[in-house]
């Protein structure tokens, strides 16, 4: 087997590849359990609100009802604004993740059509 071919890349793209998908999958169950505490703080100590909610924004568009949450209460309590920010940093490092995995998907076509790669 030759170890300094493009085989070599191959592999290693995919692996990076692999790699990232299982971390933004990872970060995206971390982003959802932040969104379910957000809410269930919402309905704990703001029930007032969260009972004027539509049916289909409590059940169906939770990010919904907490972003209309923080845009309509300027003085957010820091609980809240603790959560949210945790909910907003798993997003963007998973988005980050994402992008990275598709540019290597990009790359690992191009190395293929292009660049002489081969399994």
């Amino acid at each position: 087997m030759d170890t300094s071919g493009p085989n070599l890349l191959v592999m290693l793209v995919i692996g990076l590849l692999a790699a990232a998908t299982l971390l933004a999958w990872l970060l995206s169950e971390r982003r959802r359990k932040h969104t379910r505490a957000l809410a269930l703080y919402l309905r704990k100590h703001e029930p007032e609100f969260w009972s004027t909610l539509p049916w289909h924004a409590r059940n169906l568009n939770i990010v919904g009802a907490i972003e209309r949450y923080r845009r309509a209460h300027e003085s957010v309590d820091p609980a809240f604004a603790e959560l949210y920010a945790a909910k907003r940093r798993s997003a963007r490092i998973e988005l980050s993740l994402l992008l990275l995995a598709g540019s290597l998907v990009a790359l690992l076509v191009v190395g293929l059509k292009n660049w002489g790669w081969h399994f």
